[in-house]
């Protein structure tokens, strides 16, 4: 780590070198174009002739240029963003459009992302409210209410609303676990 740095603090002066070399040249061929000499042909070659062999001389080759890699991570990085800086952005977002609500929106939008049902709803996000489970649940318990209620009626015997709940929670867990199942299957791939 150390030997890399002394070879990439030679190259930058090596590089710099070379800029102050064609910044003296150039300087010089504005100077006689302004006193009216113009160089003859001759001299100028001598002159590209000398330049090119003083930078031959200094010029590294890429095999030898080594760049301090710790240097360019530290300029390319983004900026951290932590939860606090998320908290404040959020705040300040929400208060900016609350703004622009009508007193009961503003009123029931406090109510909504206030801390604690914030917290209830994104545990509830992440645990109880499966969006595949919900979907097989009411489809598992529409499909059957309508089965049982058919053969209630065919039957003559009385239809209970018990059955509906536990037709949604089955077909909640079997499609939870169906889910969880493809998840785990993907996750293999």
């Amino acid at each position: 780590m150390s030997e890399n740095a002394p070879k990439s603090h030679n190259s930058e002066k090596l590089v710099h070198e070379q800029h102050e070399v064609h910044r003296e040249t150039r300087e010089q061929q504005r100077q006689n174009h302004e006193s009216g000499t113009a160089e003859t042909a001759e001299t100028a070659k001598e002159k590209l002739e000398t330049l090119r062999h003083e930078v031959a001389e200094k010029a590294v080759s890429k095999d030898e240029f080594v760049v301090d890699q710790e240097k360019d991570r530290s300029n390319t990085s983004q900026p951290l963003i932590n939860k606090e800086l998320k908290g404040v952005m959020l705040t300040r977002t929400l208060a900016r459009i609350q703004k622009q609500l009508s007193p009961s929106q503003r009123t029931f939008s406090k109510v909504i992302h206030s801390k604690p049902v914030d917290t209830i709803s994104s545990v509830g996000e992440k645990t109880v409210a499966r969006p595949y489970g919900i979907l097989g649940g009411a489809s598992l318990a529409l499909l059957g209410s309508i089965f049982s209620t058919f053969l209630s009626k065919q039957f003559g015997l009385n239809y209970n609303l018990v059955l509906f709940i536990l037709l949604f929670v089955v077909g909640y867990v079997v499609t939870t676990c169906v889910e969880g199942l493809l998840r785990l299957l993907n996750k293999a791939k």
